[in-house]
């Protein structure tokens, strides 16, 4: 694969190299047998509004079937050229600056329902399906996705899937690797891939499943995603309970946990209105299971619990262009968070910070348009968390940041085996070049 510039590492952000495609759009030709194979109205030249990262792609492409998917393959790996695969673009800022930007491939085509089997609970979608269009659908048969995103409407089931996205619905139904059961995939090879199976207790192909589950593009292109369904819950109520401190945070958490109440979603939050710690939690069920599970909270917090005004529980919202994933254990998570908060300490504009009791994530969010204290800010939080046995991805930041740090902080243990996976289902390269972690 040609070799693009490299980014730079100085610590001036206003000094570092351009990782872009050193190659202009009007300086590519689409290989003939794609444009023989696709529609005149699937290709076009990119344009600025396509970039990602600052670094617009030669074409973007939109394919209607695996079939179309498997030739662009194809034909990019004969003639080197890099992919990055869309869906509704909503988690495109995650990832390290692309080494290079040939073809932007739009999965939006693919957005089709193909089966849905009530009776089992499964129901098996194109990846252009948005997760709001497909829960709809659902909810004609009483049932649901249980995976929530802000943007539903234009999140789709192929980019959720690829970066295991999920947000507060994680405590009480897992994430997107638990819900799979199949997939099918192009991976870099050019290969149709069809891993896993289409009822639940078929485990058929399960570690292969949960590989692809969360590679963010890199080893393979999903086309389309067999998920489980739940039941629409007949009743559901959202509680939130303030807390004097961070003590009293960490109190409830441990008396929620010991509890053994089937939650749907327990979070916390930095209230940014009063300053305090703030517990979130939802149940669903039966009116009568939601009435119990609402008694037994009150006695673990009969003063300061009520209803939540929001039906949904809390996502992390509002104007900001550096987003900071955090991971900790689940039974540290109060501890980062209190680290977070105390570095954060007197700010001016405080930043946002919420995340999930159940799992130890949390997202801490600024708008800061000085590229130099916006770095800054990333690498104090950084530290707070390493300090405290956390690991930190920043999800979203601006271009200047990213061409001198590696977005997914340090190399995890288990980075030679991944390099493996790489070489073995994309042993060119052209899959999200650089995008992953370690610049995979």
């Amino acid at each position: 694969m040609r070799t693009p510039s490299t980014p730079g590492n100085s610590d001036n952000p206003g000094n570092a190299g351009n990782p872009g495609n050193p190659k202009l759009a009007a300086d590519i030709a689409l290989p003939s047998g794609l444009t023989a194979a696709l529609h005149p109205g699937q290709m076009r030249r990119g344009r600025g509004a396509d970039a990602i990262d600052d670094v617009t792609p030669a074409f973007v492409l939109t394919v209607r079937s695996d079939e179309d998917v498997v030739r662009v393959v194809d034909e990019a790996r004969r003639a080197e050229l890099a992919i990055v695969p869309a869906g509704g673009a909503t988690k495109l800022g995650i990832g390290n600056i692309a080494r290079a930007l040939d073809l932007r491939v739009s999965l939006g085509g693919m957005a089709s329902i193909i089966e849905h089997s009530p009776q089992d609970m499964v129901v098996t979608a194109q990846a252009g399906v948005s997760l709001a269009r497909l829960n709809l659908a659902l909810g004609k048969h009483g049932q649901r996705i249980c995976i929530d995103q802000a943007a539903d409407d234009r999140s789709t089931i192929g980019g959720i899937v690829a970066c295991n996205a999920t947000e507060s619905f994680a405590y009480g139904y897992g994430t997107p690797r638990d819900l799979v059961l199949g997939m099918s995939v192009v991976d870099g090879k050019a290969r149709l891939l069809n891993p896993g199976g289409k009822v639940v207790k078929n485990v058929s192909g399960y570690d292969l499943v949960r590989m692809f589950t969360g590679s963010y593009g890199t080893l393979g292109i999903i086309t389309s995603v067999t998920l489980r369904t739940h039941p629409i819950p007949l009743a559901e109520r959202a509680l939130a309970i303030d807390c004097n401190d961070i003590v009293e945070l960490e109190t409830l958490r441990a008396a929620l946990f010991a509890s053994h109440l089937p939650l749907a979603c327990l979070d916390f939050e930095l209230a940014r209105e009063s300053g305090g710690w703030r517990a979130i939690v939802k149940i669903e069920g039966t009116a009568g299971e939601v009435d119990y599970q609402h008694e037994c909270i009150e006695q673990i917090a009969p003063t300061r619990c009520h209803v939540f005004e929001r039906a949904v529980p809390v996502r992390v919202a509002g104007r900001s262009n550096v987003v900071l994933r955090v991971s900790s254990k689940p039974s540290a998570v109060v501890a980062t968070a209190r680290a977070i908060a105390d570095t954060i300490g007197d700010a001016t504009e405080m930043p946002a910070l919420a995340g999930r009791l159940g799992d130890g994530i949390m997202r801490v969010r600024i708008q800061e348009e000085d590229p130099r204290r916006a770095l800054n800010f990333v690498r104090r939080m950084s530290e707070a968390a390493k300090q405290a046995e956390a690991s930190v991805v920043i999800e979203r930041a601006p271009s200047e940041i990213k061409r001198i740090i590696d977005v997914w902080g340090e190399r995890p243990a288990g980075f030679a085996l991944m390099r493996r996976l790489k070489d073995a289902f994309d042993p060119q390269g052209i899959l999200s070049p650089g995008r992953f972690v370690g610049a995979l």
